[in-house]
Order: C-alpha cells, then sequence, then structure tokens
C-alpha cells in the first residue's frame, strides 16, 4: 500500500522522488491486523514545505494523493476477489 501512495504521490505532487520504506519493529506496525501506511508530507523546519502545508489547494493534492494511492492498492485486490467467485 505503501509504494502506491508514494507513487501517487510522486505523481500528483512532483516535489519528491523518494521511495516507500519499510517499517520494521514498531509495535502498532508489528500488530496490526490490517494495512496501514505512516505518510510524511513535508517537514516544518524547511520554509517552502511548511509554507505549501499551509496552502489548502496543496492539502486538497495531498489527501487526493493518499486516496487515489489506496484505491490503487485496493481495487486490483478487489478485481481478484471478484474473479474467483465468477
Amino acid at each position: 500500500m505503501a509504494e502506491s501512495v508514494q507513487s501517487e504521490m510522486i505523481r500528483q505532487l512532483e516535489n519528491t522522488n523518494r521511495t516507500a520504506l519499510a517499517i520494521n519493529g514498531k509495535y502498532i506496525v508489528d500488530q496490526a491486523r490490517i494495512p496501514g501506511v505512516l505518510v510524511e508530507v513535508g517537514f516544518l523546519s524547511n520554509p517552502n514545505e511548511a509554507a505549501d502545508l499551509q496552502s489548502e489547494e496543496y492539502q486538497d493534492k495531498i489527501a487526493a494523493s493518499i486516496y487515489q494511492g489506496m484505491l490503487r492498492y485496493k481495487v486490483p485486490e478487489m478485481a481478484k476477489e471478484n474473479e474467483a467467485e465468477q
């Protein structure tokens, strides 16, 4: 899921080329029964990113990137389930 969300953020925000990284050794991740993603959308210590994060338009783009990344992750899975049922 993280890779899907990150690829959407790269595509839509056009301000990063970072890749998704695995999180290991964290209790909440180790105990989770469903997929989850931790998303860093900017750093307040960076003045340009801090300014972007105050913009409602930029916040909407971030939210859309996360949402569409989650859909890209989930929809192929749902398609496989539907094929198996038929």
